[in-house]
């Protein structure tokens, strides 16, 4: 019996050792791999700490956030920090504001270390999530997408390994994937001051490379990268799922020239709107939303009363129902007139996607 026993645990043992093996090769089969230049766009996030910096005179730089793929022990590819240099009060203003907006309804997380010496320190864990682009960048053409059409041939360049890197995107669906193929040669990577000209592979290369302020447009995302392509590229597709319980979601869009809310409508239209709010411009939307809602109503009721089978009535209740058709399609028109008067003293931009 003692024997069995014996045998049994060896061969566990064995078994558990291939396990590591090959759970250590797989890990050593691959890069990490950063920002790579010819990128579209730079992955961070926006932290209490983040904002805290921009009150020193430290520069402004913004730690590098992977996309899919993350494995470890396999060194490193591209870039880890980024410094935006030149970035005036307003923008640090603007990206502190809506920082502070979004910790309203999204509280910030957060675990807690000890250093040697017992001080306590507290990392934020759920940072909120932004994308830096070019300033000419087209958010229509897809939010956080790569589109290095180069990338393999820049990570093999020099790196000093045999094993191959990662794209490492921050979107994975099919439609994102076939969007980054598809336009990849005509969008041009972010416009970077300089490049390190290190190895691509081995230790993480810290050291920032830096984009001017002026040159770069700064996405705020509440609700993550992955939703905020979603919310664009496959709103349609969402609406039929859903329905209603679609609802209208923001990101925020920031610049030397000063800050945006925006989101979709139809899927195809980027509703861009000077932030913050002004009050009387948020009731006036609201008052919008509402006549929105009558006239939903008013034209379901239209429906209903015109599926209504005229023949079968009484020769009073045809003229009575005719008289209610005319008044109730005169009522939406008033509706309509009233909310385009509204919606014309909004300062809300709409850019059709073509």
């Amino acid at each position: 019996m003692k024997k069995l026993l014996h045998g049994q645990h060896q061969a566990i043992l064995r078994v558990v050792s291939v396990v590591v093996i090959l759970a250590f090769a797989n890990c050593t089969q691959a890069i990490i791999t950063g920002f790579l230049p010819g990128d579209a766009c730079w992955g961070s996030g926006l932290t209490q700490a983040t904002i805290d910096r921009f009150q020193t005179d430290k520069p402004v730089e913004f730690p590098y956030r992977r996309g899919a793929g993350h494995l470890a022990g396999c060194g490193y590819s591209g870039y880890w920090n980024l410094e935006v240099r030149g970035m005036p009060e307003s923008m640090k203003s603007a990206l502190a504001a809506v920082y502070e907006e979004v910790r309203d309804y999204d509280s910030a997380k957060f675990t807690i270390s000890k250093d040697e010496d017992g001080t306590e320190r507290r990392h934020e864990i759920n940072p909120v999530t932004i994308m830096i682009y070019n300033k000419d960048y087209d958010l229509r053409q897809g939010i956080g997408l790569k589109f290095n059409e180069h990338w393999m041939k820049l990570v093999e360049y020099k790196r000093g390994s045999e094993y191959p890197g990662f794209y490492s995107p921050y979107v994975t669906s099919y439609r994102a994937v076939s969007r980054d193929w598809e336009i990849s040669p005509k969008v041009p990577g972010l416009k970077l001051n300089e490049q390190d000209a290190k190895p691509w592979w081995g230790p993480r290369i810290d050291a920032p490379i830096s984009v001017n302020a002026d040159q770069v447009q700064i996405l705020v995302l509440p609700d993550g990268v992955s939703e905020a392509f979603a919310m664009a590229a496959e709103r349609s597709d969402d609406e039929q799922l859903h329905g209603e319980e679609m609802i209208e979601r923001y990101f925020y869009r920031i610049t030397v020239g000063g800050a945006t809310r925006c989101h979709w409508e139809n899927g195809n239209d980027l509703i861009l709107e000077s932030w913050p709010i002004d009050e009387a411009v948020h009731e006036s939307r609201e008052r919008a939303r509402v006549v929105d809602e009558v006239i939903e109503s008013l034209d379901r009721a239209v429906t209903d009363v015109y599926g209504i089978d005229e023949t079968s009535l009484p020769a009073d209740l045809q003229l009575r129902l005719e008289e209610l058709r005319e008044s109730t399609g005169s009522l939406i028109d008033l509706f309509k007139d009233f909310n385009d008067s509204i919606k014309a003293d909004m300062p809300i931009k709409t850019e059709p996607c073509s």
